[in-house]
């Protein structure tokens, strides 16, 4: 059982050094496609009820886009980048703890809020998130799914290829908000 961890382990680090490798290479290239924001989000919430339950963590959505709700994205990468931040809020958040997936509008973007309680990010670690290998105190992973510190990396390369832009909000001890803003601009 180990073993098998482990490997898996090391095959999701080197699945991850590989789409970096191409990014920076410029061979990853999006492939837009209209997709229902809602729906998408639905299902990835879905798929990750039974993580957040064996955590003690109620995840929820909550759905706030008035105007349209279909919109350009590279399905697979947006779809990654959602599951990055859920599996984020859901291995750092508190016990007995909450993380809502919120839609919103603000203005030209739509955008996609990882609200969670936690202990938090000090206001030092919260520059550095973004970078390949941070990673905040290993000690605060309550689920110890190992992480090698790429999540967040793609994350904010996934959204800057969708003309978008990230946000982090975190308040000690009280919780983290994770926000990913994509143009309305149709591409």
């Amino acid at each position: 059982e180990v073993i098998k961890r482990q490997a898996n382990n090391m095959s999701e680090l080197i699945h991850q050094l590989l789409f970096f490798a191409r990014a920076e290479n410029g061979t990853i290239k999006l492939n837009y496609e209209r997709v229902n924001i809602p729906v998408l989000i639905g299902e990835i919430v879905e798929s990750n009820q039974v993580l957040a339950e064996q955590s003690n963590i109620l995840l929820s959505i909550k759905n706030e886009m008035k105007e349209e709700t279909n919109y350009f994205v590279d399905k697979i990468l947006f779809s990654r980048a959602i599951q990055n931040i859920i599996e984020n809020a859901i291995s750092y958040g508190n016990d007995n703890g909450m993380v809502e997936v919120r839609l919103i509008e603000m203005g030209n973007y739509w955008g996609v809020k990882g609200m969670y309680d936690a202990i938090g990010i000090t206001k030092e670690d919260l520059e550095k998130i973004w970078n390949r290998f941070y990673q905040v105190n290993e000690a605060r992973n309550k689920t110890k799914r190992e992480s090698m510190g790429l999540g967040l990396s793609m994350v904010k390369w996934i959204v800057d290829k969708h003309k978008g832009y990230v946000e982090v909000e975190s308040t000690p001890f009280i919780g983290s908000i994770f926000s990913l803003y994509f143009p309305k601009k149709q591409i």
